[in-house]
């Protein structure tokens, strides 16, 4: 069973509202080209969905593959799609669920589900 609640409106905001530009700055880690492209193996996890995103991950945080998890619960990546084109905020809500379960960090244990997810698009998302 899937249960959704949505709360629309529109994503313009007004002229005189807040505004927050670290979306703007790079984030700290690794740059994009040092990441390793990350599809996952079929036979260990079996996410067809992932073949939907291009995701590259920091070399230190796909330790945990090789049975070497950091122990700090957090994966670190760049995420973008397949087509390059930029994200919508559909497509948005679809990315922040992409990633590898943190939990796999601390310790391997095969497929996690998300149980619970609250996200926020607060404007359009910027390139």
């Amino acid at each position: 069973k899937v249960e959704a609640l949505f709360l629309l409106g529109h994503l313009t905001a007004p002229s005189d509202s807040p505004s927050w530009t670290s979306a703007r700055l790079q984030p700290a880690g690794v740059p994009y080209e040092d990441c390793v492209p990350h599809a996952p193996d079929p036979d260990r996890i079996p996410a067809t969905l992932m073949h939907q995103i291009r995701l590259r991950m920091e070399p230190q945080s796909l330790e945990f593959y090789d049975g070497r998890p950091q122990g700090v619960g957090e994966l670190r990546g760049w995420v973008g799609l397949p087509g390059g084109e930029d994200f919508d905020p559909v497509s948005l809500l679809f990315a922040v669920d992409t990633m590898p379960p943190a939990t796999y960090d601390v310790a391997f244990s095969g497929w996690v589900p998300t149980l619970t997810m609250a996200t926020y698009v607060r404007a359009a998302p910027a390139p």
